[in-house]
């Protein structure tokens, strides 16, 4: 079942340009669905379900498009699965999920706008059923770390075969969580260091970090915002609980070592 694969811009393996994928003109899949129940097994290997009910629907999410299209390709050739969005930022990545709500979300971790963390943690607070499944060149341990805590569906990283990173759609979409090798390594040396992990900043916690960042004043912020200075310095309190400091240029490195300041 595996068709020989070529490595393309964005680091995923591509699938063999003589089998293009069969997506209609819009780049979307024609249907998606809740849950999934065809499988892997000698009885199914190489069958495609023709019932959308039987599909996990995915939101592909990455600002390389080559990178997309082997993922798109390579999903909608699969049984069980198919792609019903596939967008370059984490800020469209976000409204696709709120307005489609896609059975499983990947997304790079280092997505502009909205990074692959970010949107993990955006997910959880706005209660969305959507679960995401990370994948990034490599896995770094702080990322694994935080994205675990956050409720990620898994890691994986771009060095895997399409083979895998379908398989790992299919776990999230299944409800489990799935961890690459690499990934289940980059965890363990994390939990080894025994470092205290704060929990990722919401959306609106890290607009007014970038804010302060710039030199925006509390009420400054506040009028740009739309908020109170007030709640503007509510929310800098618990941005600052959450990086474990004391004030703003304290959490302005910690967010910069972290890489939650780009």
């Amino acid at each position: 079942m595996t068709a020989p694969s070529h490595a393309s811009a964005g680091g995923f393996p591509v699938p063999n340009p003589a089998a293009p994928p069969n997506l209609p003109s819009n780049g979307l899949a024609p249907s998606r669905s809740s849950r999934f129940g065809l499988g892997r097994s000698p009885a199914t290997e190489g069958v495609v379900s023709n019932e959308a009910a039987w599909s996990v629907s995915v939101l592909v999410a990455d600002s390389q498009p080559v990178a997309r299209a082997g993922v798109m390709a390579a999903v909608n050739r699969q049984p069980g699965l198919s792609v019903v969005a596939a967008v370059a930022d984490g800020a469209e990545a976000l409204e696709t999920i709120r307005r489609v709500e896609p059975d499983v979300v990947l997304i790079d971790v280092h997505t502009p706008l909205v990074s692959g963390l970010e949107l993990v943690a955006a997910v959880g607070d706005e209660r969305l059923r959507s679960r995401v499944l990370l994948i990034a060149a490599k896995a770094a341990p702080l990322e694994v770390h935080d994205a675990m805590v956050a409720g990620a569906a898994g890691f994986l990283t771009k060095g895997e075969s399409l083979d895998t990173i379908c398989d790992a759609i299919r776990e999230a979409g299944d409800g489990r969580q799935y961890l690459s090798p690499d990934s289940q390594a980059a965890l363990a040396q994390q939990l080894r260091q025994g470092a205290r992990r704060p929990a990722l900043l919401s959306l609106r916690e890290l607009e007014i970090l970038r804010l302060t960042a710039e030199g925006v004043t509390s009420a400054g912020i506040g009028r740009r915002l739309n908020l109170s200075q007030s709640t503007v310095k509510n929310h800098q309190q618990h941005l600052y609980s959450k990086l474990g400091v004391h004030n703003a240029p304290a959490a302005i490195y910690q967010a910069m070592r972290r890489g939650l300041l780009r």
